[in-house]
């Protein structure tokens, strides 16, 4: 592929390609932190817990904690206020950054939901994983291509 190609590739799919590299940044704190939620309320009531790191990342504790509605919807939770809190002023300003947090923020929304009220389709259904997986990466795309006309509009 010639220079000046990828350079217009570049200028068209900057925000895109930006984002993706956010969202690949952020995956695993952003994840350890979803896990940490869990580890908490189960080391809070008792339960010996302990980490797995591959390329998922995980956590069992035994016995599940009760109430394990708690237990399963504190990763998300956490996640989306690690999400939230990363949203300032100035980021908001950096649109492939805030696009980046925004996809991130909604991973963690939907694990939340799914983890802690569908928990047996969560961990065994492989579509709904992927379907949970699309949602974030759609929204990536289809933020990226308005900030992109939006940017093409004001020149």
């Amino acid at each position: 592929m010639e220079f000046s190609k990828a350079l217009e590739i570049w200028k068209s799919q900057k925000n895109l390609i930006l984002a993706l590299i956010v969202i690949g940044i952020l995956f695993y704190p952003i994840g350890f932190v979803h896990e940490a939620g869990h580890y908490l309320v189960g080391n809070l009531v008792g339960s010996t817990c302990e980490f797995g790191i591959n390329w998922t990342l995980s956590i069992t504790c035994k016995p599940v904690p009760e109430p394990s509605q708690l237990y399963f919807v504190m990763g998300g939770v956490f996640g989306m206020l690690i999400g939230l809190s990363l949203v300032s002023n100035s980021i908001r300003r950096n649109k492939p950054i805030f696009i980046g947090i925004c996809a991130i923020t909604l991973d963690h929304f939907l694990k939340a939901i799914f983890e802690t009220f569908a928990h047996s389709l969560y961990l065994n259904n492989f579509m709904l994983n992927l379907a949970m997986g699309t949602l974030p990466i759609l929204l990536t795309v289809m933020l990226a291509g308005y900030y992109t006309r939006l940017d093409k509009n004001k020149s």
